[in-house]
């Protein structure tokens, strides 16, 4: 119901975003923004008169800068052209998992991808940006310069405090990471292998050469045909009929030393050395499950000095196909989940694809904590869970009238991981996440929700102060103090 907002302006530059915002002011309208991506539920637009939304999908400036290794990037520049920049530049630049989704909102809210735990979220990587505020004026704000709206506009109610025309962030460069390593294979969904595999995972993320060493988070999801990687479509020959896939990816950052995966000089694996024995045992499940349609060994996923900036676009980050209507839920908890808990979520899962469901089950290890002591210093305790676990829900009748279909998805996505929340004690739940496709969420009422009663006062606080007026203004976004 928040698809037709009266007027649509495109802006392809700061001068123009400024034009509309004192446009906006002296007609008494509010401003919606759009970058483009993940707002699935229509929560970047609305429908009532007086309501502008303003797009910035086309500021694409994307360049670095000398004498660093940072780049200035616009709001309208989406993770593949990242990825693609970074790849050929040789450099890792955070950012989010889905390719189609551009920096805008993503560097609001999270950026979180299976390489959070050693770099971050890519919020995290934003040093300043250029932001204009309900009066007009444009502003290069820094965590020097105004570290409140800082951390407000980097994660705290994206869209509320002004429009971001410029962010400046910071990359890795590969030479830092001379022994990167990592490998993503498809192999078959079966009841009960997500979470014989999730918990070998679970138990090597408490291993301290895990943490040490820097392996990259693992992702493990169920997939669908409509769901693609760079590696999908030669993948999709082997399994003939069948549609579901688990996409199984475990890296290494490279950033000690040590060779992961103890390689010799004619190329054998040594199963002794941490990395190799983590994953030959990850590999039994997958021969003992029968999930490949041939025999996976060590040696067919070793990928020696495999550039970290690679390994992101190969591993990192998906393309989804969008076009059809799903509904998701998620849960980020402090710790991990119980092996009741995963075997719930594992069945609830299998029982949606039974009923002739997609199910994209996914999880992502973060460890933001224990990254640069810079990073340290910057990531917010609210945001610091362990792990946050998603059941996606697809169906692809035509049939179906689209609003009913698109309730009755949200409500099995719900319902599943209600179930798999049952199974988890309230002291390990965190805040919860803006839903992508919660389209009825309302800051205002549900702030508890989201917010500690802490953060939600200071960020009130900062609206009053750069917004006083709410001339940015939707359900989601936070109401200036009174």
């Amino acid at each position: 119901n928040n698809i037709a907002p009266p007027t649509i302006v495109f802006a392809t530059n700061a001068a123009q975003v400024v034009a509309v915002v004192n446009y906006a002011k002296q007609c008494a309208n509010t401003v919606v923004i759009r970058s483009g991506g993940h707002q699935y539920s229509g929560l970047s637009s609305c429908k009532k008169n007086g309501c502008i939304q303003l797009d910035v999908s086309q500021m694409e400036q994307l360049e670095p800068i000398g004498g660093s290794f940072d780049i200035n990037v616009g709001p309208g520049v989406d993770v593949n052209q990242l990825t693609l920049f970074g790849a050929g530049t040789q450099r890792l630049i955070v950012s989010g998992t889905c390719r189609q989704v551009n920096l805008g909102g993503n560097l609001q809210s999270s950026g979180d991808s299976p390489f959070s735990h050693i770099a971050g979220h890519g919020l995290y990587q934003t040093k300043e940006f250029d932001l204009v505020t309900a009066d007009g004026t444009l502003q290069t704000v820094t965590p020097q310069s105004d570290l409140e709206l800082f951390r407000a506009v980097s994660g705290g109610s994206p869209g509320a405090f002004g429009v971001v025309t410029r962010y400046r962030i910071g990359t890795l460069p590969d030479a830092n990471f001379p022994h990167s390593s990592g490998f993503a294979k498809y192999v078959l969904a079966r009841r009960g292998s997500y979470a014989k595999m999730h918990k070998l995972i679970r138990e090597f993320e408490r291993d301290t050469d895990y943490r040490r060493n820097g392996v990259i988070g693992v992702f493990l999801r169920s997939l669908s045909l409509n769901v693609t990687t760079d590696l999908l479509e030669n993948a999709r020959p082997l399994f003939g009929s069948e549609t579901h896939y688990f996409l199984l990816t475990a890296g290494y950052s490279g950033a000690e030393s040590q060779e992961p995966w103890g390689l010799d000089n004619s190329g054998t694996v040594t199963p002794g050395s941490w990395f190799a024995k983590y994953v030959s045992r990850i590999l039994a499940v997958i021969d003992e499950d029968n999930l490949a349609p041939f025999p996976l060994s060590l040696a067919q996923v070793a990928l020696n000095n495999f550039p970290l900036s690679i390994l992101y676009r190969a591993i990192g980050s998906n393309d989804w196909d969008y076009t059809q209507d799903f509904g998701f839920a998620g849960v980020p908890v402090k710790s991990e989940l119980s092996d009741a808990a995963l075997e719930k979520m594992d069945n609830e899962a299998f029982d949606l694809i039974d009923e002739g469901y997609d199910i994209i089950l996914s999880f992502v290890i973060f460890y933001p904590d224990i990254g640069s002591p810079e990073m340290r210093a910057r990531v917010s305790k609210e945001q610091n869970f362990k792990m946050l676990y998603d059941i996606w829900v697809r169906y692809y009748s035509e049939d179906d009238d689209t609003t009913k279909k698109r309730k009755n998805l949200q409500k099995k996505a719900d319902k599943a991981m209600i179930a798999v929340k049952s199974f988890i004690p309230k002291s390990d739940l965190k805040k919860g996440i803006l839903a992508y496709t919660e389209g009825n969420t309302n800051i205002k009422s549900q702030w508890r929700k989201y917010y500690s009663k802490d953060n939600y006062n200071r960020l009130r606080q900062v609206k009053k102060r750069v917004d006083g007026g709410d001339l940015f203004k939707t359900s989601f976004t936070v109401p200036p103090a009174h």
